[in-house]
């Protein structure tokens, strides 16, 4: 908070942060504040003027809502985790019975889970990144390396194809 008054009374622009306070003897709040920070010329003082604002029933249902979407997103990924490797395996012996109709049926089934999939992991990803729990994390990575891995496992389900990965440039990035 300390960093975000000096800012703002550095560059002369609006301050609205929001942070926790535990008063003594009561339970932890959150407040929110806005205003405007002017620095006093020739002194080494600031004055604010602004509002503030307790917000902890918003930010403890935001808090519930997080806990709520990480537990059901774990307790859905679980069984469709599962459900995808059934599919998979049933897809293997369809495919050895050649029985086309079926295929079509399984592929579907399976774009069903892998949308299901994609949902859940967009509504963890919208959670964190609204409580600003999302970081990204920048590493170095071998592009050639993660073809290879992808194209090892989608050869697993693709017993009636085999799948080649041509020498290409090393990329890292």
């Amino acid at each position: 908070v300390g960093q975000v008054f000096e800012d703002a009374a550095k560059n002369g622009t609006d301050l609205e942060v929001e942070f926790p306070v535990s008063p003594p003897g009561a339970s932890d709040r959150w407040i929110r504040l806005n205003g405007k920070v002017t620095k006093t010329h020739g002194q080494h003082t600031s004055t604010l003027s602004g509002t503030i604002l307790d917000i902890t029933d918003q930010q403890m249902e935001v808090i519930r809502k997080n806990q709520f979407i990480g537990m059901a997103s774990h307790e859905l990924k679980t069984p469709l985790t599962s459900l995808t490797g059934m599919l998979q395996l049933i897809g293997r012996k369809v495919n050895t019975e050649g029985d086309l109709d079926l295929q079509h049926i399984l592929q579907k089934s399976l774009h069903q889970v892998s949308k299901m999939t994609r949902m859940i992991n967009s509504f963890v990803s919208i959670s964190r990144l609204e409580s600003g729990k999302f970081e990204l994390q920048l590493t170095d990575f071998d592009v050639e390396e993660l073809i290879a891995e992808y194209l090892s496992e989608a050869q697993m389900t693709s017993t009636g194809h085999q799948l080649i990965q041509h020498d290409c440039q090393h990329i890292t990035l």
